[in-house]
């Protein structure tokens, strides 16, 4: 089974993200951080959505280039974030592709 995640992340102020998930075509999340910039919220959102599925290939869409790049061969020198995304994986047993998806 694979389940499709898609994620669009949207600056609705400075240093404020929403970011929506759908699952398998139906609204999963909408959260909204503040005080901080992109990267976060979209690994954040992702983890979080993780825990409700297991071992299953899992193909993520995600206008956010950093996380990415990132998860496909280019970390960050400080790569915290994928590090804990790359736990949950191995946690829930799940095969994982991640494709940028250019705006909205």
């Amino acid at each position: 089974m694979t389940v499709k995640i898609t994620q669009q992340i949207e600056q609705t102020a400075p240093a404020e993200y929403a970011v929506t998930l759908t699952m398998n075509g139906e609204h999963y999340s909408t959260d909204v951080f503040q005080r901080g910039n992109a990267v976060f919220p979209a690994y954040r959102t992702l983890m979080n959505a993780m825990y409700d599925i297991e071992d299953c290939a899992l193909h993520v869409l995600t206008d956010s280039a950093p996380l990415v790049r990132e998860f496909n061969g280019t970390p960050n020198p400080n790569a915290t974030m994928l590090r804990n995304l790359n736990d949950v994986i191995a946690q829930q047993g799940l095969t994982v592709s991640i494709e940028y998806k250019n705006g909205n």
